[in-house]
């Protein structure tokens, strides 16, 4: 286990492992071209195609700034996707977002 699992799960409010794994899981959705496609695929059968453009459109907005008090898995989202896609440049353009759509 890393250093960076470690820290993130103290900022995350988990463990390690999990910390771990949604990191991972995470990237592979955003940068996988297989990942991509599972993930799409997911969201349709779920939500139907309408719905799953809008979500995928609305994965690309900046996370919403931490509430305190949020635990849960609402505060473990929360926390990992402001500290993994926070920052601006984490963020999809256009061409990234097109590549989703169904």
């Amino acid at each position: 286990m890393s250093a960076i699992h470690a820290t993130r799960a103290k900022k995350w409010g988990t463990n390690p492992f999990v910390a771990e794994w949604f990191a991972a899981a995470a990237a592979y959705c955003q940068t996988n071209p297989e990942g991509k496609r599972a993930f799409n695929a997911w969201l349709v059968t779920e939500y139907g195609s309408e719905t799953a453009k809008q979500k995928l459109l609305d994965c690309q907005k900046p996370p919403a700034i931490k509430k305190s008090g949020a635990t849960g898995t609402l505060g473990l989202f929360n926390s990992a996707a402001s500290d993994l896609y926070g920052n601006p440049e984490h963020h999809a353009d256009g061409d990234v977002i097109a590549s989703y759509i169904v």
